[in-house]
């Protein structure tokens, strides 16, 4: 079984990290499994963003007192969003940051839509 090369938040060396053009990228260029946090934004989606703050200049939104809309004006993609625009041929190994995103309601969302889990890594911490 070959290697699983697998791009840490995205190509996030030539796009923002954490972000729907980071991983399409990272996918383009030849990846074959994806890493990512994930937290839980005010209206309860998985959102995918390394800190527990979106930061874009000067402005900053707390992921947890924002919803999933509000996050994505700072480029913080859902987890739903990640399939949608890249599919689900790919692994994808999730580091879940947030303790609400760790109940089992919400690690059953953390599964792609095809319910592929073998190709889903869990992190918990």
């Amino acid at each position: 079984m070959p290697p699983i090369t697998f791009a840490h938040r995205g190509a996030r060396t030539l796009e923002p990290e954490n972000t729907l053009a980071a991983f399409r990228r990272a996918l383009a260029d030849g990846a074959g499994a994806l890493e990512s946090d994930a937290w839980l934004s005010a209206d309860g989606e998985v959102v995918l963003i390394h800190d527990p703050v979106a930061r874009r200049g000067l402005r900053r939104a707390r992921v947890a007192r924002s919803s999933a809309q509000e996050l994505q004006r700072f480029g913080v993609p859902r987890l739903a969003d990640l399939y949608d625009e890249c599919g689900s041929d790919f692994d994808l190994s999730i580091d879940v940051k947030d303790r609400a995103a760790r109940s089992e309601e919400h690690t059953s969302e953390l599964q792609s839509p095809d319910h592929l889990v073998c190709r889903l890594l869990l992190e918990k911490k």
